[in-house]
């Protein structure tokens, strides 16, 4: 069933994707990063598995131009809040 569900939320999120980084943080849940990426897969968009949500933000502000450019964090509040935290360095 939460296989199911994670399938279903990355389809409604597949139109917005263009890049997908997937970091380790706790506490963990049902889903490990790799996990995540392989319904990535499915869906036919490039994941990537980084070590933490600073390694991700990191990946994301050195990406180039940040014009045009959103970042959406989804999976908990937990790292939501990881996320706002460092952006707001």
């Amino acid at each position: 069933m939460a296989d199911k569900n994670a399938a279903e939320a990355i389809e409604c999120l597949r139109p917005f994707a263009t890049r997908v980084l997937l970091p380790s943080y706790y506490p963990e849940r049902e889903f490990r990063p790799q996990d995540l990426k392989a319904l990535w897969k499915r869906a036919r968009v490039d994941a990537e598995v980084v070590k933490d949500i600073q390694s991700a933000l990191r990946l994301v502000r050195n990406s180039g131009s940040s014009e045009n450019r959103s970042i959406l964090v989804a999976g908990s509040f937990y790292l939501a809040g990881a996320a706002l935290s460092q952006l707001r360095k």
